[in-house]
């Protein structure tokens, strides 16, 4: 994902980094539509759902004025798309690189503290904390003390250094009231010692 980040401003010479561009202003007899927004959010149908009706207006509101205050580009909302769109057509079964883009500018960790604040029913509940985009549904149930490494072989190239990185994690699952969970399933997973995940790194066993 980090390749796909410019590091230039759209339109800037090479090498001019974005932070020391110098911050556009408009002209001042410029003046920019001062109801635009208003009839972009009055054009929400009727039938429109209540919630979107709901949500949809103050995202419309709140991105119209990020532009009008960083006075957004037509290059730069160009850039914008095309990385977006990079991440959309990047993203598969295995991976979701927007969800990784929303992990980045901590948008994901944001909504799920919001959600889980709405959901819990007294302060005593365990700190919810996000997915990421590289969990695994579907990955193999193992015994209690087993080692999430696979093929783990002295002839692969990163043996040595997976055993050097090697640790042992331990732990209790228990209710709000403190009473153990019988059976509880826990959900582990890690990149190899080369940084990658299964998902970004065919050579891993699945």
């Amino acid at each position: 994902m980090g390749q796909m980040i410019p590091d230039h401003t759209p339109g800037a010479p090479m090498g001019l980094k974005a932070n020391s561009m110098p911050k556009k202003t408009l002209p001042k007899k410029a003046q920019l539509d001062a109801t635009f927004t208003d009839r972009v959010i009055a054009a929400t149908g009727p039938k429109a759902d209540r919630r979107l009706a709901e949500v949809m207006p103050s995202l419309v509101r709140h991105l119209h004025a990020f532009a009008r205050e960083v006075n957004l580009t037509v290059a730069e909302w160009t850039a914008a798309v095309d990385f977006i769109n990079e991440c959309g057509m990047m993203s598969d079964d295995r991976r979701n690189e927007t969800q990784l883009l929303c992990d980045i500018i901590g948008l994901e960790s944001l909504v799920d503290e919001i959600t889980s604040k709405l959901l819990a029913t007294s302060n005593t509940e365990t700190p919810s904390a996000i997915l990421g985009p590289f969990y695994r549904n579907d990955a193999p149930l193992l015994p209690n003390g087993t080692s999430i490494i696979q093929n783990l072989s002295p002839s692969v190239s990163w043996y040595e250094q997976a055993v050097e990185d090697s640790a042992f994690v331990t732990g209790r699952v228990l209710s709000s009231s403190g009473t153990p969970i019988k059976g509880a399933i826990v959900d582990v997973w890690h990149s190899a010692p080369n940084g990658l995940y299964e998902q970004q790194d065919e050579s891993q066993p699945r």
